[in-house]
C-alpha cells in the first residue's frame, strides 16, 4: 500500500493509490469554500521558495519513485526553516504516508498561512495583483491560467476555460477583482 498527500479541492487530503473504493482520509484541513477557488488555496509562494522546494525534494527523493516519505519531507522542510506547528505535526503524524512534490508545495502554502495568517481580503489581493502581471487590473485567460498553476490545479485547458467563463460573470473575456472575489467567497 502506497499512501500519497495531495490538493484535493480544499484540503489537504491523505489517500492509498492502490485504493479500489477510493477512500480518503482527512490529514488536515487547510482549506476554505469558494465554489470554484478556496481563499486558503490563494497564498502565493514566491518562485524562488518554490524552485528551492522542488529542487530539495529531487534531491531527497532517494528511490526516484517522484514521493517522498514523511521522514523524507520533514528534513526538506527542516532544510528550508520549517521546525514546528500544527502543519508540521500533522506531517509528523503520517509515518507511513508518501507525499509528491505538488503535495510539499501544498504543505508550504499551510505552513506560509500559519506563519503569516493574513485576513481573507488580503491573500485574495496578493494573489489577484500576483497573476495580474500587467496590471491592467483584470485577468485574462493567460493569467487565470497562471493563477490554476501556482495553486497547483491541474486541468485542462477546456476545463480551465469553462471554470473562467463561470468566474467571468459580465462576459467581458476577463475576470475583474469584483468577480475575483465572489468565486472565493
Amino acid at each position: 500500500m502506497n499512501l500519497c498527500l495531495d490538493l484535493d479541492e480544499d484540503a489537504l487530503i491523505l489517500h492509498r493509490d492502490d485504493a479500489v473504493d477510493g477512500g480518503a482520509s482527512q490529514l488536515d484541513s487547510v482549506g476554505g469554500g469558494g465554489f470554484a477557488l478556496s481563499v486558503d488555496e490563494l497564498t502565493v509562494l514566491p518562485e524562488e521558495t518554490q524552485r528551492v522546494a522542488l529542487e530539495a525534494f529531487a534531491v531527497h527523493d532517494s528511490d526516484g519513485d517522484g514521493c517522498l516519505t514523511s521522514s523524507e519531507l520533514l528534513v526538506v522542510l527542516a532544510k528550508m526553516g520549517y521546525h514546528e506547528g500544527e502543519v508540521i505535526t500533522a506531517v509528523k503524524e503520517q509515518q507511513m504516508a508518501k507525499m509528491d512534490a505538488e503535495a510539499l508545495l501544498c504543505v508550504l502554502r499551510a505552513l506560509v498561512r500559519e506563519a503569516d495568517p493574513s485576513d481573507q481580503s488580503t491573500r485574495i489581493r496578493k494573489a489577484f495583483d500576483h497573476v495580474d502581471v500587467d496590471g491592467n487590473g483584470v485577468l485574462d485567460f493567460e493569467e487565470f491560467r497562471l493563477l490554476l498553476k501556482m495553486i497547483g490545479r491541474g486541468m485542462t485547458d477546456e476545463a480551465a476555460k469553462e471554470m473562467f467563463n463561470r468566474i467571468d460573470m459580465d462576459g467581458s473575456n476577463s475576470i475583474d477583482y469584483n468577480e475575483f472575489v465572489s468565486s472565493v467567497l
